[in-house]
């Protein structure tokens, strides 16, 4: 068996772990890593370079800014603020926590988001007097951090895996915001799926009359207006975090030539120095199965292509499509197979996995390298009709006692237009053929 046929074998075990999850999600991906290098099948340099690669220190140290917001109050005194300014109207209050975490995961994890997020809607539902039923507002609030996660270069990992692709192959790369061309219109979209088809299906799905889950009965109002009356050292606290962050997403919007991984571990760095938060909560809520499997797989895209993977399911795609193969059906077939997979398997290895697939046909057949990956970027960021794809939509499985079926009928309708609003927007920014 050739290397190229070898990495295929692996590449295929390693999908079905993923989807399975028999083992856990960053065991899997640091595997495939030490397979390649064990193997003899890539330098150990390149399969374990996802571990130094500036996607991934861009993702850790937005972590630790993202949950110091978290352990300093910023995001909780935001949702009190919104309650307090919507006159105690729930259903109006909601969308604006709806609103206010879609806006925030384009700028920081969306677990985060919505961990942040979570408790203050479930507030909301318990003094509506049963005007709202909470299922109607967990699921929307975790797709709609998942949609804002397209607002930005740091919003999701997938934006950050098909960056370090293009520019590791000397690509043009993506522009800070060039996400929001798709990220707009899908929050906005989902915005109006909320409103209507969405809102007939929920009061359909999950009646008022119904009785509320146990997490709700267990929200203590009081307890949480006390954690609003902050004092002077912890409202100080606060707007350092604030300070931080922004500065940070503007010294990486303006492009200083600073790599964004320095700046944000800096930012990280200056979260702990300032006291903002302790060494001990970092350790305590930082994420590592994200690093991981991010740095995992960026590590095993980068093996694949080294040993010549990536180029042989290229040519076997090729052979498979014969002479209708063309940028446009190159597109589709990715952007459609992306969508699928994210439904079962980590957005952020669906990702990894494409990306190196993916690169071999902008030689073969004159695709835009910028359209081809958006594509894939934005297929995998549609992970809203299963709770396995990402946290976010796992994290509101158990709070609001879903079934796994809720997420296929609430979310499946969204996903499909979705789907096909990327296959419109993608090639009227980016045009499918090649310049030159």
């Amino acid at each position: 068996m050739t290397p190229e046929q070898t990495s295929i074998v692996i590449l295929v075990a390693v999908m079905i772990l993923y989807a399975t999850e028999v083992i856990p999600l960053a065991v899997t991906a640091l595997g495939s890593c030490a397979a390649l290098a064990v193997l003899g099948l890539a330098p150990v340099d390149v399969v374990w370079s996802g571990l130094s690669a500036d996607t991934t220190l861009v993702v850790a140290g937005m972590v630790v800014v993202g949950n110091t917001l978290i352990e300093t109050g910023v995001a909780e005194s935001l949702g009190g603020w919104i309650l307090r300014k919507t006159g105690g109207r729930p259903a109006v209050s909601c969308t604006c926590l709806v609103f206010v975490a879609m806006i925030l995961s384009g700028f920081m994890n969306n677990s985060a988001a919505i961990a942040t997020m979570m408790p203050v809607m479930i507030g909301v539902a318990a003094t509506a007097k049963g005007q709202i039923h909470e299922k109607r507002w967990l699921l929307p609030l975790a797709v709609a951090t998942n949609a804002g996660g397209m607002l930005s270069l740091i919003g999701t990992t997938s934006q950050m895996i098909v960056q370090s692709a293009l520019s590791e192959q000397g690509y043009p790369v993506f522009a800070f915001f060039d996400f929001a061309w798709i990220g707009i219109p899908l929050c906005v979209l989902f915005l109006l799926y909320l409103g209507t088809c969405g809102r007939w299906l929920g009061k359909k799905m999950w009646p008022d009359g119904t009785p509320h889950v146990q997490s709700v009965n267990e929200f203590d109002p009081q307890a949480a207006a006390n954690r609003n009356s902050l004092g002077r050292v912890q409202r100080r606290k606060q707007l350092v975090a604030v300070v931080i962050m922004v500065t940070a997403i503007v010294l990486m919007v303006l492009d200083l030539g600073i790599p964004n991984g320095t700046i944000a571990m800096i930012a990280a760095g200056m979260c702990i120095i300032t006291q903002c938060v302790s060494l001990k909560q970092v350790y305590r809520r930082f994420d590592w199965t994200t690093i991981f499997v991010l740095s995992g797989g960026i590590g095993f895209a980068e093996g694949l292509d080294y040993c010549g993977g990536g180029s042989l399911i290229a040519e076997w795609l090729m052979g498979l499509f014969h002479n209708s193969l063309t940028p446009v059906t190159v597109f589709i077939m990715f952007v459609v197979v992306g969508t699928i997979l994210t439904q079962f398997m980590s957005n952020t290895a669906v990702a990894a996995m494409l990306t190196p697939i993916a690169l071999p046909f902008v030689s073969q057949v004159g695709i835009n390298p910028l359209a081809l990956m958006m594509g894939i970027c934005a297929a995998t960021n549609l992970s809203f009709s299963t709770p396995i794809a990402t946290p976010s939509m796992t994290l509101v499985l158990g709070p609001g006692e879903y079934r796994f079926m809720d997420y296929v009928k609430w979310c499946l309708p969204f996903n499909i237009v979705c789907t096909v609003v990327i296959l419109t927007i993608v090639p009227l920014v980016w045009p499918l053929t090649a310049a030159g």
